[in-house]
């Protein structure tokens, strides 16, 4: 959220695959299931369980240029790294952003979204990439929540359509 007077906050969450657990109205999280993200070592009693959530700001001086935040387990951080790198080093619309195929480096094997240009898994094979293409757009590349101040003042909003989000920009 960016307010009328510049005021930003994000929140970043994530509910895993979903625990089957309600109360008062909230799915409990499942986060104990999720190994890829807190690994299979024993912890301690009362010890916190980590976490990829990653709700960013991005400041060009004082004022917020994005605030961002992802759900997508281990994958998040890269779905914010890459929209990020869109809007505040190619200065794409934060909706054009979040709609950029991602891609996705686990244990040196490459995962493509698919809407890259047909000849970029060559390419990175060619680079000694190990690719799997994905066809289409798919949440397992994450799911970005992102607002905006443009350079121009105005303000932009948008939700990935990967996890079926929106932005709104009320003024």
């Amino acid at each position: 959220v960016i307010d009328g007077q510049g005021n930003a906050a994000g929140l970043s969450s994530t509910l895993g695959s979903g625990s089957g657990v309600f109360r008062d109205g909230f799915q409990l999280n499942n986060m104990l299931g999720e190994l890829d993200v807190i690994g299979s070592e024993e912890r301690p009693p009362g010890a916190r369980l980590p976490s990829m959530m990653a709700p960013t700001l991005v400041l060009e001086g004082d004022t917020p240029r994005l605030v961002i935040g992802s759900a997508g387990s281990v994958r998040l951080s890269g779905a914010i790294l890459q929209v990020i790198a869109s809007v505040a080093g190619h200065g794409l619309p934060v909706r054009e952003a979040i709609e950029q195929p991602r891609l996705h480096d686990e244990e040196g094997v490459l995962h493509l979204e698919g809407g890259w240009a047909a000849d970029v898994p060559g390419r990175l094979e060619e680079k000694g990439w190990t690719v799997v293409p994905w066809s289409g757009a798919n949440l397992y590349f994450g799911g970005v929540s992102a607002v905006e101040t443009r350079p121009d003042g105005t303000l932009g909003a948008a939700g990935d359509p990967r996890r079926g989000g929106h932005g709104v920009v009320v003024e």
